[in-house]
């Protein structure tokens, strides 16, 4: 976390100036409250999260741990699970299969 100080400058949701000041850090795992927004941090350890809807295109969720989490509607368009833990995780509203993945041994592997 920054102080921005002198002239700041803005652009969309980008923020500036010529002089800044730390004045604290904030991790990921203690910050995060939108899972999606996690998945696009690196947080891999997602168990019972509410993903349903999420923009996961590309996300790379390689061997993350999603037992529980509920991927109802999220768009995972070239996501990488491969190897991600989806014990109990709700994939479709039919609970179906996500397409050209598997569930084997709790663990997704492509078909």
């Amino acid at each position: 976390m920054v102080a921005l100080l002198g002239e700041v400058q803005e652009q969309n949701n980008k923020a500036g100036s010529l002089k800044r000041e730390f004045i604290g850090e904030i991790l990921p795992e203690e910050a995060i409250f939108d899972a999606g927004l996690a998945v696009r941090l690196g947080v891999k350890s997602l168990p019972g999260a509410d993903l349903s809807g999420a923009n996961l295109t590309r996300a790379d969720l390689t061997r993350a741990y999603l037992s529980g989490a509920d991927l109802t509607g999220a768009d995972l368009t070239r996501v990488n699970l491969y190897g991600a833990y989806l014990y109990g995780a709700r994939r479709y509203l039919d609970d179906s299969e996500i397409p050209g993945w598997k569930v084997k041994n709790n663990i997704l592997v492509k078909k």
